[in-house]
């Protein structure tokens, strides 16, 4: 059945009943609007369990109002959201997805919205859901901002924690401005400039050890640009989203990326590595 197909009677919402029975259905796509926080597993107002609906493809609301038009109508066709589907959306409550489905409506095609909204979905054990695999790996604003504070969030470091603005050999952009309390990290420190391969696993230990990292430190990494300036020397350097990521995917002696079946990197001996997106939604 297509999006010109609906029964007459199918209405403009969908039950969870319906919309369980219906997962998996290849003419269907779901769209959670929530953050992406949210769809990759954090539990942002508490509910039950995080994660999103089984299948769903995930554009927060947010997106409308901060992306470009043509990046927009870019996603919605990489998303499914084309003519042929049947749409269901859905946020933490209805009016949450009103404004995607308004867009989606005025471009022709036929939506339902899930009025129970996430919440009663993840209240119920019985029904399925997806989340990101370690997701409390990539971290929010709102997480960073509660540790910070001194408060315990949702999967809250248990022991010391440092948080480090990552760059390629810019220290002059964290002298201009930087999180509170943030340490600076170049990760040329971390890879030999011959190369660019990781540096041998002694000088990785001398330099994070240097930077106060230890077995049990949970690394926190950001950076403040996803793209490079194309005025610089080497454009990549300032790209400080690409370094932190970069950072945290290093095998060392203390990384919590390390591969457990390198017999120089005792997985007891790791460090959890925690990485923030510069996107908030």
């Amino acid at each position: 059945m297509t999006i010109t197909q609906l029964p007459a009677d199918a209405g403009t919402t969908i039950g969870t009943g319906e919309l369980r029975d219906r997962l998996g259905d290849p003419a269907l796509v779901v769209v959670d609007v929530r953050p992406l926080a949210a769809y990759n597993g954090w539990r942002l107002r508490d509910e039950a369990r995080g994660g999103h609906i089984p299948g769903a493809v995930a554009f927060p609301v947010a997106w409308l109002t901060s992306v470009d038009a043509p990046e927009i109508d870019r996603l919605l066709t990489e998303k499914g959201l084309v003519a042929g589907q049947d749409v269901v959306v859905y946020g933490y409550a209805a009016d949450d997805a009103a404004a995607l489905r308004d867009r989606l409506v005025a471009g022709g095609l036929t939506v339902r919205t899930y009025d129970d909204g996430w919440p009663a979905w993840a209240a119920d054990p019985a029904l399925p859901l997806e989340k990101l695999t370690h997701h409390t790996k990539l971290v929010h604003i709102e997480w960073l901002r509660q540790v910070l504070a001194g408060e315990t969030p949702e999967a809250a470091p248990a022991g010391p924690h440092l948080l480090f603005h990552v760059n390629f050999g810019v220290p002059e952009e964290y002298a201009e401005n930087h999180l509170p309390t943030a340490l600076y990290l170049d990760t040329n420190w971390l890879e030999d400039p011959v190369d660019w391969n990781r540096r041998s696993p002694e000088e990785l230990e001398t330099a994070l050890r240097g930077l106060g990292i230890t077995h049990d430190t949970t690394v926190i990494l950001y950076g403040r640009d996803t793209e490079g300036d194309a005025n610089e020397k080497w454009p990549g350097r300032r790209a400080g989203q690409i370094a932190a990521t970069r950072a945290a995917l290093m095998p060392s002696p203390i990384s919590a990326c390390a591969s457990s079946s390198s017999p120089t990197i005792p997985p007891t001996a790791s460090a959890t590595v925690r990485w923030r997106p510069r996107i908030a939604a």
